[in-house]
């Protein structure tokens, strides 16, 4: 993948809900939402296991500063 690509999901697995509890989703809400296949909480090993491969994939990524970063 894409560095930029790998960066945009990592971006969206941190904005997870750390668990089903700790969302405002109903009963009828999340028994649809775990069918679907999506991750959205941090508390289960689909989402620990994609947050670790893209750690690992971006750990063997060259570090380029930002424009901002840069400009110091």
């Amino acid at each position: 993948m894409h560095t930029g690509s790998l960066l945009s999901r990592l971006q969206r697995l941190r904005r997870c809900v750390d668990s089903p509890t700790a969302s405002d989703f109903t009963q009828d809400e999340l028994k649809k939402i775990s069918s679907s296949g999506d991750i959205l909480f941090k508390d289960t090993e689909e989402w620990r296991s994609a947050f670790n491969d893209v750690k690992a994939a971006l750990s063997t990524r060259e570090h380029i500063p930002n424009k901002t970063r840069r400009m110091k």
